[in-house]
């Protein structure tokens, strides 16, 4: 059994209780604008470029890099590429070789970022098998265990590979080791039934109430998600419900309101976290070659958020503003 994980985050400390693992899943059913893991959209390995971080070494074309191609054409040798498809070309002007990055050829073998020490190109996605991904959480289990933590499963929309969530879960379990689940919750319920008996805890993303105005600024309507969370928020299984404050989007006392009415009733969610508006995904969206659409909106401050967070006032639950 594999997953596609683009990220293993150790000492994790907001993805749930205690000090944590959180293991970032590929695949993504939603489009948020604002979203900081954009490389968690595919379910195929992306590439990521960042020009600021290149020195022109050569490395991505040219195996050896240029000082390498010179020893290949001084030995009469036919020069050994790197990228199987010619995406690394170099220009030369007045400041030196100058990096181009044919996106629309590159297949994403990764070869490229392997041989980039920099760190200017990043090859995000790899394949683990379930014995890899256990091994690596297991890393910290003695932070677990003296802070009340664990491992969370996110991404991405990590019930995209429900199966293997449960079975990593189970893994967990198996030991002791608490276990949550960071979902947007746009998929069938089946999905939650297939990790629901090995979850501890559910970190529920609820982004608008406004099914409209949800399809505009994620690509999907809310009804299936509202309708997940209903269920979850009646059942057994802790939930921790997380609303991003996005100016324009859902960043008024009504949709708040509307929120609070929702969740009022739902016994097993314990806490309303809301989290501020960043634009810290900007250069991952520019380094996956799709430019971030929103810079101009406002960072909402933490006393507006503040204000908000008064719509939930009296309704049992905690109430987090980060």
């Amino acid at each position: 059994m594999q997953a596609l994980i683009f990220d293993i985050q150790r000492y994790s400390v907001h993805d749930g209780p205690g000090i944590r693992t959180t293991v970032f899943f590929k695949g993504c059913n939603l489009r948020c604008f604002w979203c900081h893991n954009p490389e968690s959209y595919s379910m195929q390995p992306d590439l990521l470029y960042y020009p600021v971080k290149c020195i022109s070494c050569g490395r991505c074309a040219y195996r050896g890099g240029f000082a390498g191609l010179a020893r290949q054409i001084a030995q009469d040798k036919e020069p050994e590429t790197v990228c199987p498809k010619g995406c690394h070309t170099f220009h030369q002007t007045e400041e030196g070789a100058k990096h181009v990055f044919e996106r629309t050829n590159c297949i994403n073998c990764g070869k490229c970022a392997k041989a980039c020490f920099p760190g200017a190109l990043v090859s995000s996605g790899k394949a683990y098998d379930l014995k890899t991904a256990v091994k690596q959480a297991l890393q910290d289990a003695p932070f677990y265990q003296t802070s009340g933590g664990g491992v969370t499963c996110s991404g991405g929309e990590p019930l995209l590979q429900a199966e293997f969530v449960a079975a990593f879960f189970r893994e967990m379990q198996e030991r002791g080791i608490h276990s949550a689940l960071d979902t947007a919750g746009n998929v069938p319920y089946e999905k939650f039934e297939e990790v629901l008996p090995v979850t501890n805890l559910i970190l529920f993303d609820l982004k608008c109430m406004d099914s409209k105005m949800h399809r505009e600024a994620t690509g999907a309507s809310n009804e299936r998600i509202l309708e997940n969370l209903s269920k979850i928020g009646q059942g057994n299984v802790p939930v921790w419900v997380r609303i991003p404050v996005i100016p324009t989007v859902n960043d008024t006392y009504e949709n708040m309101t509307a929120a609070a009415v929702f969740l009022k009733d739902l016994p097993a969610v314990e806490r309303i976290e809301l989290l501020r508006y960043h634009k810290l995904g900007a250069g991952k969206h520019d380094a996956l070659g799709k430019p971030y659409t929103h810079l101009e909106l406002p960072e909402p401050s933490k006393e507006q958020t503040e204000k908000l967070a008064d719509c939930f006032g009296g309704i049992g639950k905690e109430i987090i503003v980060r």
